[in-house]
């Protein structure tokens, strides 16, 4: 009897150590892939050549207006990326050089600090999987320290399905304002690597001091088509001080040759395409 008794007592201690080895949380087999880096930068490299990174227009000399005019949209629009981005991108990127932890059921957690502009920021990422392992609902919680530090918050969530085919983003606009500011729409290329679309609609309904944000509803879209001019470039926004009306601008260009059209009545003062070659000059469309 006593030597059953010290055999059960073996086997129960083994258990234990066993089960603290192994939480036992669902989900632990199927550990969740990270969205397409890509889906979170607004990168718009395969616009223009080095070469024409000098180009300028003049009053006397128009022959560059039309690439010069869709390029300053670009830029614009670039801009408001980084600025708006910049952190959360950097801070997602990050998540890829780390592996991360299942902490429950279906949910794991990729916990990293990143230095970024002088600034050390302490990333929470959160990725949950429905009981069916087709969508993954993402959190980022994000804390900074040093000057102008703050608490953990929730800056961006979103959600994606687990072959990373397509998914969003919607981005809060900081600690002070825990307000939404952007929601991003992506979807992935075949290789599922990185995106062939994505949407960025600016979603904040009131600024800084509680006024009605005229800018709200404003949209760009962007990706890659089939076609000699293989990107495009859609904005829908609000021109502040132009004209105080929201604008339509359409452009599409050549990735590889660099030569491409854009479509804007509110610079042009007509509704067609106007175009340029691949040294970045006004040309006839065909």
């Amino acid at each position: 009897m006593k030597k059953s008794t010290i055999l059960f007592t073996l086997l129960i201690s083994v258990l234990v150590v066993l089960s603290s080895c192994n939480k036992g949380f669902k989900g632990e087999n199927d550990q969740i892939s990270l969205p397409p880096k890509s889906s979170m930068d607004l990168n718009f490299d395969s616009f223009s050549a080095n070469t024409k990174s000098g180009l300028k227009s003049t009053e006397t000399d128009t022959s560059y207006q039309t690439y010069l005019s869709a390029k300053g949209v670009v830029d614009i629009w670039s801009l408001v990326g980084f600025f708006t981005l910049a952190v959360p991108t950097a801070s997602f990127y990050a998540a890829f050089n780390n592996e991360p932890e299942l902490i429950a059921d279906y949910t794991w957690e990729w916990k990293y600090s990143v230095d970024y502009i002088g600034a050390t920021y302490h990333a929470r990422l959160v990725g949950t999987t429905d009981k069916d392992n087709e969508q993954v609902n993402w959190q980022m919680f994000i804390k900074k320290d040093g000057i102008m530090g703050h608490d953990e918050f929730l800056w961006f969530e979103g959600t994606s399905y687990t072959d990373n085919s397509k998914g969003t983003w919607k981005l809060n606009q900081s600690y002070q304002f825990q307000n939404p500011l952007l929601k991003l729409e992506w979807t992935a290329n075949a290789t599922k690597e990185a995106v062939s679309s994505v949407k960025y609609t600016y979603v904040r309904e009131n600024d800084d001091w509680g006024n009605v944000d005229k800018f709200n509803g404003s949209y760009m879209n962007f990706g890659i088509q089939v076609g000699a001019l293989d990107a495009y470039f859609n904005a829908h926004y609000y021109a502040g001080l132009l004209n105080q009306n929201f604008v339509d601008v359409n452009i599409e260009w050549s990735t590889s040759a660099y030569n491409g059209r854009i479509k804007a009545s509110h610079i042009f003062n007509v509704d067609t395409w106007k175009c340029w070659d691949v040294d970045g000059k006004n040309t006839v469309c065909e």
